[in-house]
Formats: C-alpha cells, sequence, structure tokens
C-alpha cells in the first residue's frame, strides 16, 4: 500500500505540472495579442503537451504553428512537428534551428508570437556559429554532462557557442509583439536560464512561467495530506552530488518521525571514462537504499518529472529495505554499480526502476521519503 501511495504521490505531482493543463490554466485568464493572428512556437521535451493546451484554448485563433521536441515525445497536433536528439544534439537539431528561423521569417507583421519553452531546449533546437561544427557542439555537450557542473553554467557556456542561445534569438523576432510562456527547468526560475536563454524578458516579449518545481512540490504535498500522511515539505533547492545526497536524505528519513518527506531539486553525478547506464534519480536511489536496507519501515523514491532520467527510458527508481538484498542476489555489488555510475543494472535486478514515459512536463527532480 505505501509503495503505491509513493508512486501515486509521484505522478500527482507530475500531472499538476503538465504542460497542456498548465497552459491551458494560464491562458483561460489571458487575452493574447488583442486579437492579432497567432504564430505559436513550443520548444522543449514538454513542447506537444504545451502545444496542445494552447490549441484548447485560442484554436482558430492559431494561424500557424511549429513544435519541436524530443524523439518519440511528438503527438498529434495540428501544427508541424518536429523531433530532434536529446541529451546530445546532432542534425536534426541544427536541421530543427534553421526551420525555427525560417518560420520566425515568414510571420507577417502586425501577428502576435506565442513560444512555449521547456526544458531540452538547448538539446534540440540549435543554430552555430561560424567556424564551430556539429562534431564540436557534440563533444562539448558530451563533456558538459559528464563533468558535474550546475545547469547554470553548463547553459552559459552552450550560448558562447551559438547563435540564438543566451538571449540572440530575439534580434530574429523582427520586433514582432511577443508572449512566452515557460516551464521552469532551472533552480529559482530564473528566467535567462530556461532553454538556454532562448528568450530574455524585454519590452515586447511578455514572459510567465506556467509550472514549477514548487507548484509539483505543493500538488505532492496536497495529494499526501489528503491521503492521511504528516507532510514534510522543504522547499530549499537540493544539489550536489547525487551520492551523497540520497545518502543525506536517507539518514535525515529514518532519524526523524514519522512523515512523508518531499524535495526537489537537480543533482549531479561526475561519470567515470566507462560508465554503465543510469542517471542522477537512479544513482540518489540506490545511494539511499545502502541507507535504507536495516529498516523495513521506510520507503524512498527519486524521479525525474520528464519522465527520463539520464540517457535512459526510466523516470528514476523507489527502494525501501529489501532492493540491496534483491540486487546481490542477482550477483550484482551495489557499490561496484556506484562507483562505475551503472545504477540502473542493480535497480532493475532488484525491480526497483520507475517507467511513466513522456510526462509533457520537466520541471527537474522529485524525492519523496516516507517513514511509517
Amino acid at each position: 500500500m505505501h509503495r503505491n501511495n509513493l508512486l501515486n504521490i509521484f505522478n500527482e505531482a507530475i500531472a499538476f505540472v503538465n504542460g497542456r493543463e498548465s497552459v491551458k490554466r494560464f491562458l483561460t485568464q489571458q487575452t493574447l495579442g488583442k486579437h492579432k493572428p497567432i504564430y505559436l512556437i513550443a520548444l522543449g521535451k514538454a513542447a506537444a503537451s504545451m502545444a496542445q493546451g494552447a490549441h484548447d484554448i485560442l484554436g482558430p485563433s492559431i494561424q500557424e504553428g511549429l513544435v519541436i521536441t524530443k524523439v518519440g515525445h511528438g503527438t498529434n497536433l495540428p501544427f508541424r512537428i518536429l523531433e530532434a536528439a536529446h541529451p546530445i544534439p546532432d542534425e536534426r537539431s541544427l536541421e530543427a534551428g534553421n526551420t525555427l528561423l525560417d518560420f520566425l521569417k515568414n510571420i507577417p507583421k502586425h501577428s502576435h508570437v506565442l513560444f512555449l519553452i521547456s526544458g531540452g531546449t538547448s538539446s534540440l533546437v540549435e543554430v552555430l556559429p561560424k567556424g564551430f561544427t556539429l562534431d564540436n557542439l557534440m563533444k562539448l555537450n558530451q563533456k558538459l554532462l559528464a563533468c558535474g557542473l550546475p545547469i547554470s553554467d553548463i547553459n552559459r557556456i552552450r550560448s558562447e557557442h551559438s547563435q540564438i542561445k543566451g538571449g540572440k534569438l530575439v534580434k530574429y523576432l523582427n520586433g514582432l509583439q511577443t508572449t512566452a510562456l515557460f516551464i521552469s527547468d532551472v533552480p529559482g526560475d530564473h528566467l535567462p536560464q530556461i532553454g538556454s536563454g532562448l528568450l530574455f524578458p524585454n519590452n515586447f516579449i511578455k514572459s510567465y512561467i506556467v509550472a514549477s518545481l514548487k507548484d509539483a512540490l505543493h500538488a505532492a504535498a496536497k495529494y499526501a495530506a489528503q491521503l492521511g500522511y504528516p507532510v514534510d515539505l522543504d522547499e530549499t533547492f537540493v544539489t550536489g552530488d547525487a551520492a551523497k545526497v540520497g545518502t543525506k536524505l536517507a539518514n535525515e528519513l529514518i532519524h526523524g518521525t514519522k512523515r512523508l518527506m518531499i524535495r526537489g531539486g537537480e543533482t549531479t553525478v561526475v561519470l567515470p571514462k566507462n560508465s554503465g547506464q543510469g542517471g542522477r534519480n537512479q544513482h540518489l536511489a540506490l545511494s539511499a537504499a545502502c541507507v535504507l536496507k536495516d529498516y523495513d519501515n521506510v520507503f524512498f523514491l527519486s524521479g525525474g518529472t520528464d519522465g527520463t532520467d539520464g540517457p535512459t527510458e526510466f523516470a528514476g527508481a523507489m527502494v525501501d529495505s529489501q532492493t540491496i538484498a534483491k540486487g546481490q542476489s542477482q550477483g550484482l555489488s551495489e557499490k561496484y554499480c556506484l562507483e562505475n555510475a551503472n545504477s540502473q543494472s542493480f535497480l532493475k535486478a532488484a525491480g526497483a526502476l520507475i517507467k511513466t514515459g513522456p510526462t509533457g512536463t520537466n520541471v527537474m527532480d522529485i524525492m519523496l521519503g516516507l517513514k511509517t
């Protein structure tokens, strides 16, 4: 029962910040463009769901739309849909970048542009400066994703090698009246960092955050309270080494009172040279499982709200006192798997992985701990 409840709380949090629902909530309270024709551009892992929300409310007011999202995250929409690579950009990302600029160039004057931007945009859409090749771009991103830098530093470096990031896309808007709606996937909901800063707020760009990690955490807390659990919600952004964070949160859980612990953030993993399969949430959860192995009344979940944890098909993992024993019974070592960033192998053997599929949102990661 408690394991199912923990998973349901996670799913409830994700549902509240779903792109379609978040955009609909916002647009029902706004009037865009003073009856001007609207041109829609949706970018990111939640692009399709955000575009669906806009279509639900604005309908025939949208003259044309362009949706650029991650492979497998598209859906049936009356707009042009491109799927590109994530987390490492490829030639499809460059094709998407050129398509975006062509789309902007052909928008008539006196129109209103509606941007819908979510996490993943930095990889999915790119226009390179002269002298910087696709091979350079791929190697740069591989290095950045393996080094354990915070996302703010990664985005700053990315923007230095782009013709559209770091606020540079604005010059292609040609002064068109623009509204930008964001699902935040950065600490502090800092607008210039979302999507590697494709759009900065200015005099003709009105920018709004329609869903954030804080929204998801509060939705989790509300649902947990409805289930009767005492709630321990701390909005302090969780960051740092995933293994250390997993150990820390597990110790806080077992040494505290009976309650439902809710945390959120985005940790990092420095990848060894020959790393295995996994992601930061799986790494964090396996580290927590090492602490929880002697406590039958404690459960812990860490998952990515976008439904993918690193370059894997899993959102994260849910662990308890049996996780380590189950993995060991299949001949695996939790210590070896952590040292080699191969958490997925251990957690798969232990039956602890969580698979949600594309969620239509991306507000970083949620960590839930339950002590009964």
